[in-house]
């Protein structure tokens, strides 16, 4: 499929025409990797992804894959090739778990973002080959036995919201509005998370299930009759399309709360619907977003932020189209860098399941994008043992009068701690 490209809502993250090669020395080191093109049989890993929730992982996978094979020696010096599998429906990814677990060419599979059917596609994936996911969402996806994720996912960025509005904002909320999906993901989110973290605290919460097709007289109307329009914070745990109807229906309600969001919320669409109604901002002022411990937005070398937008730069400049950096784009692309780091390591071991598999479970980072440790298996949030999540920090970061504001994060060194919660 045709990788999908939207225009930037803004130049706030760097953008240059630069023509110096993608792989900056920072990506070389952290691969482990010698500068050049990879030769000889690719090695192939399946990648499964949602392509109507999440087209941007899709375009940063292949932009990764492309540096990696054409400036990076690939992995284990190797061309890495992708075996796509889009999955929209239980169905689909029944078929695709099956597909790529019985291919004896596909070394791996690697799970960009998907909500449809994810326990469907572990029980039928199995443990032949191994599984890392980039973003986890359902409750399947960071409870899972046969697979990983080097990131918080979004269990670990809600969680981490709801304890920034009850500990880290001044003054307390008075009254708390969760807009939530009413989808699976969105109830475990809640149920698992949110609520457990808001109720110990004491707070006042309402909690709201939205449509997920974010139709906007729904949203509107949900917000009014679930008397949410009262609520002095909001934190949205949606996707895209209902972050922007959200945001239509405080103005038409004429409200004006704290709003703290998951990632989807300061993605592209945001910022081109904004730019539709003559508003010049990325994403609406003052709002908070959750991350995994860094923005693409706010520069940092150490942590792959700067290597991660020049590659971006560079995919840009080569085929002179806009290309989507944000959303899950960042974590995606940090993945399928941080594999081929691993099967470097392995050397001719690259493509042996239990090998790769090893080098999964074990890895201590760091990984890009993502602050703190990595250590699978041991991040466990109100009480909840995430079996399947290696990473235990996220961040918080604010646009404000134009600029990227790092909150708590890992760019000033106060990450929050999830398993501390």
């Amino acid at each position: 499929a045709t990788p999908t490209s939207t225009t930037p809502a803004s130049t706030d993250a760097p953008t240059t025409t630069t023509t110096e090669p993608a792989a900056s020395q920072w990506l070389l080191d952290y691969l482990g990797a010698a500068p050049g093109e990879a030769a000889g049989e690719p090695i192939r890993i399946g990648f499964v992804n949602q392509r109507s929730f999440s087209p941007e992982s899709e375009t940063a996978v292949r932009i990764a894959v492309d540096t990696l094979n054409t400036q990076a020696s690939g992995a284990a010096g190797r061309p890495i090739e992708l075996v796509p599998c889009n999955v929209e429906t239980e169905a689909d990814a029944t078929a695709c778990a099956t597909s790529l677990a019985t291919d004896p060419s596909v070394t791996m599979i690697m799970v960009g973002a998907f909500q449809a059917g994810n326990a469907a596609f572990y029980a039928a994936a199995g443990t032949a080959k191994p599984i890392l996911v980039a973003t986890g969402l359902p409750a399947s996806d960071f409870l899972s036995t046969t697979s990983q994720t080097f990131t918080v996912g979004g269990a670990g960025v809600v969680a981490g919201l709801a304890t920034f509005i009850v500990d880290g904002l001044s003054p307390a909320p008075q009254q708390v509005g969760v807009l939530h999906l009413d989808s699976p993901a969105g109830q475990a989110s809640v149920d698992l998370f949110i609520r457990p973290i808001l109720e110990r605290a004491g707070a006042n919460a309402v909690f709201v299930p939205l449509p997920v097709d974010g139709d906007p007289a729904a949203v509107q109307a949900a917000i009014s009759s679930s008397g949410a329009a009262t609520a002095d914070t909001m934190l949205l745990a949606l996707n895209v399309a209902n972050c922007i109807s959200a945001y239509d229906a405080f103005t038409q309600l004429d409200i004006d709360p704290t709003v703290v969001a998951v990632g989807p919320c300061n993605s592209v669409g945001v910022g081109e619907h904004l730019a539709g109604l003559g508003v010049n901002d990325p994403v609406p002022d003052g709002w908070y977003f959750g991350n995994n411990g860094y923005s693409s937005y706010i520069p940092n070398s150490e942590a792959g932020v700067d290597a991660y937008n020049e590659i971006m730069d560079a995919a840009a400049a080569a085929t002179d189209t806009p290309i989507d950096r944000t959303g899950l784009a960042p974590i995606t692309a940090a993945t399928t860098f941080t594999i081929a780091k691993l099967m470097n390591s392995l050397g001719a071991a690259a493509t042996d399941p239990a090998a790769l598999r090893n080098a999964i479970v074990t890895f201590e980072g760091p990984m890009m994008f993502q602050a703190g440790p990595i250590a699978c298996g041991r991040t466990v949030i109100v009480g909840v043992a995430l079996t399947a999540v290696c990473a235990s920090q996220m961040g918080v970061h604010q646009y404000r009068d134009g600029s990227w504001i790092p909150v708590l994060d890992g760019n000033n060194g106060r990450a929050i701690d999830l398993n501390a919660i």
